[in-house]
């Protein structure tokens, strides 16, 4: 599990998860996470990964956004993870939807 850093958890999809059952994942999760750094709106935001899931979380928030790539470059499903009630909500987004929704989820979290 790396947290906190994104080039942690970065090394962490390629020094693990690419040499693993989750290599399609690890790639699409990679490529996303390039998108994603690349974006400012996700300056605040402290990555993570539990069990090969990306995750997301804002400051002071307890909602968390959990990315797993289903296809690389096709489909990801995100959760939202509430933790107070232990529910989720589920997303499927396609890849050309991907970086943008994330973005509305991040500032869907702020603004609770």
């Amino acid at each position: 599990m790396a947290f906190g850093d994104w080039n942690k958890v970065l090394a962490e999809y390629q020094d693990v998860y690419l040499q693993s059952r989750y290599t399609e994942h690890a790639r699409g999760i990679i490529a996303l996470i390039s998108r994603i750094t690349a974006d400012d709106a996700f300056d605040d935001v402290i990555p993570g990964t539990s069990l090969a899931t990306l995750f997301l979380e804002v400051p002071n928030r307890r909602t968390q956004v959990h990315i797993w790539c289903e296809q690389p470059n096709l489909t990801y499903t995100v959760y939202l993870y509430h933790p107070e009630s232990g529910s989720s909500e589920k997303q499927s987004i396609d890849d050309g939807e991907i970086v943008h929704r994330l973005k509305m989820y991040i500032e869907d979290i702020k603004s609770s």
